[in-house]
């Protein structure tokens, strides 16, 4: 559809008219894109384009967090992480400088490819510490990403 943010979609039976598909076709979708994030509900008043919150290669890939350390020249990501690796795969990173780019492109050079992952977030309270890294105050809300790939 390419709408913008904030833009309110058509209602349910409009959307059946265009698309050619059922009412529980519509409603099911609309609620996989609410669960994504890329609609918002308001009782009363309808559904709308959501504000993007989140950069697309978070929420849509199996990369990780290097591609987004900064969005618009803040810190979002505490570029501290832990990785589990196997032996096989550990022994490319033991030594690799990983400063400058991203541990998944370091495996690519490898001929190794995420196939599927998991990621989940919990939100939490800012430490002292993550709070100095990412430039806000301590108590602040984080929100905390682990990835399984």
């Amino acid at each position: 559809m390419g709408l913008a943010s904030a833009a309110r979609l058509p209602g349910e039976h409009k959307l059946c008219a265009q698309f050619g598909v059922s009412r529980t076709v519509v409603r099911q979708e609309l609620l996989e894109l609410e669960h994504q994030g890329v609609i918002e509900r308001v009782k009363g008043k309808g559904t709308f384009v959501a504000q993007q919150k989140v950069p697309k290669t978070i929420a849509y890939t199996l990369t990780g967090l290097y591609e987004v350390r900064f969005v618009d020249d803040e810190p979002w990501s505490w570029p501290s992480t832990t990785t589990y690796l196997p032996l096989n795969v550990g022994a490319l990173v033991l030594h690799a400088d990983l400063r400058d780019r991203p541990l998944y492109a370091l495996f690519g050079e490898h001929g190794i490819r995420a196939k599927r992952g998991v990621r989940s977030a919990e939100a939490t309270s800012a430490t002292a510490k993550q709070a100095a890294l990412l430039s806000m105050n301590p108590g602040q809300a984080l929100l905390v990403l682990r990835s399984v790939s």
